[in-house]
């Protein structure tokens, strides 16, 4: 019997799926993590390949998915679009752009509210470019990925209770799934075998649900920002620990397991995200009117991150963005 305040981490259909604040009861232990669209080998397999990612339908590889009208619409009945922007995502550092600022993406937020004004969902979506972000004394051309994406701010309304979260991958043929949501801060890596051309097997070490158990409990690259191994993906790059396949339940943030990017080395290329979904408790200092009356949603430096976490050839890099967030009592600790 699972112990008092943990869910199972069963499938489940179509919909937003529950994230409870203690996390998932899975064999072995505890995960912050519940799967969502397992086609695709988390994004390793090649489109040629038996296993390519496969797009949700309403009637298969559903799970998390919901089914709006449009990325603006409501993904659930009874909520009304209160604001929304876009964004450069932008890198600027000293290892990969020598202290230059390159946009390598667009990112839209949302922010959709109940009739009560005590709920909200929070949405967001990138677009990634054909740009080439390594330029310093790096040869060729490349494209940033990303392959964790995480919004904070929710433990200040819902410290103790369960968030709901979901995906929608719209009509767009170059869009991305997710492949897991996770009640966590931490981004944990993804790999494929690297002797198996077609991306479909999963290398040694690595699991799809990461446990709590010895995971990092400080914010770090590697750590529990990024997890994983920052050898380069090759046959001779070794096998991750049990603690670096693994991450705590963070109540204040979700992160959703992608892979996006313009140009994949794994032949498996999207330059859009899924629009992803995080539905919490909101209030009264979650918004705010301008001078014209016009009512806009209360945003954070930091609630938004990209994680860009080896999965092959690239290293490990986080950007960071500014999100609309449930309170003004929000913040973007880890």
């Amino acid at each position: 019997m699972a112990a008092l305040g943990l869910a199972s981490a069963q499938a489940m259909a179509t919909g937003f799926v529950s994230l409870p604040a203690a996390g998932f009861t899975v064999s072995g232990g505890t995960t912050a993590s519940t799967l969502c669209n397992t086609t695709g080998n988390f994004g390793s397999a090649e489109d040629t390949s038996t296993n390519p990612t496969v797009r949700p339908t309403t009637l298969a590889n559903n799970t998390c998915a919901v089914f709006p009208t449009s990325s603006t619409a409501t993904p659930v009945a009874g909520y009304t679009l209160v604001d929304s922007s876009t964004s450069a995502l932008k890198i600027s550092d000293t290892t990969h752009t020598s202290g230059s600022t390159i946009q390598i993406g667009t990112v839209k937020d949302y922010v959709w509210r109940n009739a009560a004004k005590t709920s909200c969902i929070y949405g967001t979506r990138i677009s990634l470019t054909n740009t080439d972000y390594w330029t310093n004394s790096h040869a060729g051309v490349d494209t940033f990925e990303v392959n964790g994406i995480a919004r904070g701010g929710f433990a200040a309304l819902d410290n103790a209770n369960a968030l709901s979260a979901g995906y929608y991958s719209t009509s767009s043929s170059g869009d991305d799934v997710a492949f897991r949501i996770s009640r966590s801060f931490t981004s944990v890596q993804h790999r494929a075998d690297p002797s198996d051309a077609t991306g479909v097997t999963v290398a040694a070490g690595y699991i799809d649900l990461p446990l709590t158990m010895s995971a990092p409990t400080s914010a770090g690259i590697p750590g529990g920002t990024i997890n994983g191994l920052t050898t380069a993906w090759n046959t001779s790059m070794g096998t991750p620990t049990a603690s670096q396949q693994s991450a705590q339940v963070r109540t204040n943030w979700v992160e959703f397991a992608s892979d996006v990017n313009y140009a994949d080395a794994d032949g498996s290329s999207r330059a859009s995200s899924a629009e992803y979904y995080v539905q919490a408790t909101c209030d009264s200092t979650g918004f705010y009117t301008d001078g014209l009356g016009t009512e806009h949603g209360l945003t954070l430096a930091g609630a938004l991150r990209f994680r860009q976490s080896g999965q092959e050839t690239a290293d490990l890099v986080e950007i960071t963005a500014t999100g609309f967030v449930p309170s003004s009592s929000s913040n973007a600790n880890y």
